[in-house]
């Protein structure tokens, strides 16, 4: 109800746009077939979530940066990840009490995911991310040691790219992907 008011009064209501407009390029490049190559990433429903809350979760990584303004933004980004959340179970012809109870471990999942990325960026053991890429990421960490590598690489990369970025920048969509190779 409160989100609801904020948006009749028009607050915050270019921190959705921008929130948006993030959203969908990062849900596009959680979506690229370079994640899901066999072996990999697992092209099911949990694989593509956890490819789309690892980018999230650095995102909002980077706006806590950014003071009050980044934790608007990242506020904004998170309501409109649940809003989608929210869309795609009930496209599954769920009630609203089954949206409910999925919604939450989500939610909770996530949390506990962006917290991990966080801390394993903000780790000087660098190979805290290989191995929180092995348990979230690839399909199977010993079979695929160089994808591992490659994995930690890019989150490593992206995250630097949004780091050297203004907010600004970053909710304009005015940034990029690194190569996953």
């Amino acid at each position: 109800m409160l989100k609801l008011f904020s948006w009749l009064k028009g607050n915050n209501n270019s921190a959705m746009n921008d929130a948006r407009r993030v959203y969908s390029k990062t849900m596009a490049q959680s979506r690229n077939a370079v994640f899901f190559t066999p072996g990999y990433v697992t092209d099911s429903y949990d694989g593509r979530m956890e490819v789309l809350c690892m980018h999230l979760a650095i995102l909002l990584r980077t706006f806590k940066k950014h003071g009050e303004e980044g934790r608007i933004s990242g506020q904004a980004l998170y309501d409109v990840m649940i809003d989608d959340f929210d869309v795609a179970l009930r496209e599954e012809c769920l009630s609203d009490t089954a949206v409910k109870r999925r919604i939450k471990p989500l939610a909770k999942m996530f949390f506990t995911q962006a917290k991990v990325y966080s801390d394993a960026l903000d780790s000087s053991n660098e190979g805290d991310l290989g191995v929180i890429v092995s348990k979230f990421i690839t399909s199977d960490g010993k079979k695929h040691a160089d994808y591992t590598a490659n994995f930690s690489r890019y989150i490593r990369a992206y995250s630097t790219i949004l780091d050297e970025l203004s907010l600004g920048q970053i909710v304009k969509g005015g940034f990029s992907y690194p190569n996953l190779t």
